[in-house]
């Protein structure tokens, strides 16, 4: 009997997984980009929001992220040979900004940290480290603490 309950018990936990479903990723992500969209300054046409580099972030992050004025645009759509100063939406004199979300690390089941960035181009860009957790609503950004600057 003992046997039994004991092979119950490691099934039991094994089958108990602590890693962050798709949804958790997306929440997460869409969090830290909420507070770097909220910071947007100047005269910001667009927006690209990406990941990992110039991939957009997926759309089940995009329908999370509260609508501001400007407008968000594929990272495609910004033009990199401007970087020297302003980033510029293609074919534009638009001015545009560029946020990312780098890496996400699930610490536990209810909590990520987060490198984020953001750039208007040049040497105007900052990243951050977000700790982000869950509660009962939802993913929220705990805290935010500037990692580097250009």
């Amino acid at each position: 009997m003992m046997k039994f309950v004991a092979i119950l018990v490691v099934i039991l936990l094994g089958s108990c997984s602590h890693e962050p479903t798709p949804d958790d990723r997306y929440a997460v992500s869409a969090a830290v980009v909420n507070v770097l969209y909220s910071q947007i300054q100047g005269e910001v046409f667009a927006a690209a929001i990406c990941q990992y580099g110039p991939a957009d972030v997926p759309q089940e992050v995009l329908a999370r992220i509260k609508a501001l004025s400007i407008r968000v645009v594929k990272c495609a759509s910004i033009d990199p040979s401007t970087t020297a100063w302003r980033l510029r939406v293609k074919g534009s004199s638009k001015f545009a900004v560029m946020l990312s979300v780098d890496e996400v690390t699930f610490t536990s089941p209810t909590a990520a940290t987060v490198l984020a960035s953001y750039s208007y181009g040049g040497l105007h860009a900052e990243g951050f480290t977000f700790t982000v957790r869950k509660y009962n609503h939802g993913w929220h950004v705990v805290k935010q603490a500037k990692s580097w600057i250009s």
